[in-house]
């Protein structure tokens, strides 16, 4: 996590040198390439070598453009592991991500008090769909976890290539 903290605050730095736009076009077109050039899967055996590139690029794309997700799910998806150690994997490696990025933006000075707000109205509704998705996963998630969860990082990045162009 120390590697995905430098990773954050580069990205962030960049962001501000590039321009939020052209962070927010360049984050899921890279996201869409790497998924598609992995063919669902990355091949091979995921070495710690690998695991540290995950955490710079993710690192780095969540400084760059707030979206460094897609790069750990794939790599965790890859690994070979349950759905249940999986998906646990994806639920720490994303909150880890967003307390790094949370304090990022805390130093940058771009927290504002709507945005605090808007998050405390909307967390009831986040909330209510992790639990929902929890209780879905535990019933019959399991035979069908990558496949839904690449299919929504393929979606994710549609959207946000589409909402750039």
């Amino acid at each position: 996590m120390a590697v995905c903290a430098v990773g954050v605050i580069v990205g962030g730095f960049l962001r501000g040198f590039l321009g939020f736009g052209a962070a927010l076009f360049i984050v899921p077109v890279l996201s869409m390439v790497g998924l598609l050039a992995s063919g669902w899967k990355i091949k091979g055996k995921i070495t710690w070598h690998l695991m540290l590139i995950t955490g710079l690029v993710g690192g780095f794309v969540q400084g760059v453009a707030g979206s460094g997700g897609p790069p750990f799910i794939t790599i965790l998806l890859s690994r070979g592991d349950t759905p249940q150690k999986t998906r646990a994997n994806i639920v720490i490696t994303l909150n880890c991500l967003s307390i790094t990025a949370a304090g990022t933006l805390l130093i940058y000075g771009v927290f504002t008090i709507p945005l605090v707000i808007t998050s405390t109205v909307l967390a009831p509704i986040y909330i209510l769909s992790t639990v929902t998705g929890s209780r879905y996963f535990r019933s019959s998630g399991n035979e069908h976890f990558k496949k839904a969860a690449l299919l929504i990082l393929a979606f994710i990045a549609g959207v946000l290539i589409y909402s750039n162009i």
